[in-house]
């Protein structure tokens, strides 16, 4: 899919159809297919369809309006630990902005993150920044902040699980049910979202507002 040669071929020869999950043209990859395929002269039909990015804040309760900058969150690999999904995450917090991350899914399919992995990574990595950059470069990002974990969205067993980021990369992180896994980072909240995620949080303690020490 990422050099889209075969199913451009078929395109050529006739009608030719490409079913994804999610809406088809939220994704760059899908985007630059049709692209391509406009520029070769093809005829190109989208029909659209739900969409992570409208799916997890509503299951989450939280305002569409509210989210900042989507990240993706890969394995960490041998020589490669990008911090910028990290850095984008942080600018969405300074703003008091929510961050849809969405969770590294291999080639091969071979394992899915977790939302515990992530946690993990997103610490580690905000760790690293500040030793590399100061004190002060993760504001707002530490074990009070507040984690929406939702699984299996758009499928009749989805869950959704508000704690503390510390709690997810824990020793006895929730229990979300079965991958694949998104999470959210909650940014400043309106009084409707706090009632939401009250709704999904679980004994641990939840800081409700970014900052407040709650």
């Amino acid at each position: 899919m990422e050099q889209g040669t075969s199913i451009l071929a078929a395109a050529a020869a006739g009608p030719t159809a490409l079913c994804v999950v999610g809406d088809p043209l939220a994704a760059t990859t899908h985007q630059e297919l049709r692209l391509t395929a406009l520029e070769a002269g093809l005829a190109v039909h989208y029909w659209p369809g739900t969409s992570i990015l409208t799916v997890a804040p509503s299951l989450a309760g939280l305002h569409h309006s509210k989210f900042g900058r989507l990240v993706t969150l890969p394995f960490p690999q041998p020589g490669f630990v990008p911090t910028s999904p990290v850095e984008h995450l942080l600018d969405n917090l300074r703003r008091g902005l929510h961050t849809l991350v969405l969770l590294d899914l291999p080639e091969d399919g071979s394992r899915t993150m977790t939302v515990s992995e992530a946690a993990a990574i997103l610490w580690a990595t905000a760790q690293r920044l500040t030793q590399e950059r100061g004190d002060g470069v993760a504001p707002g990002l530490d074990d009070g902040t507040a984690i929406v974990a939702i699984a299996s969205a758009g499928w009749p067993d989805a869950s959704v699980v508000a704690a503390p980021l510390g709690r997810w990369r824990g020793p006895d992180p929730p229990t979300v049910g079965p991958t694949p896994h998104c999470l959210v980072v909650v940014g400043a909240l309106h009084f409707q979202e706090e009632r939401a995620l009250a709704r999904w949080s679980g004994p641990a303690p939840l800081r409700l507002r970014a900052g407040d020490g709650r």
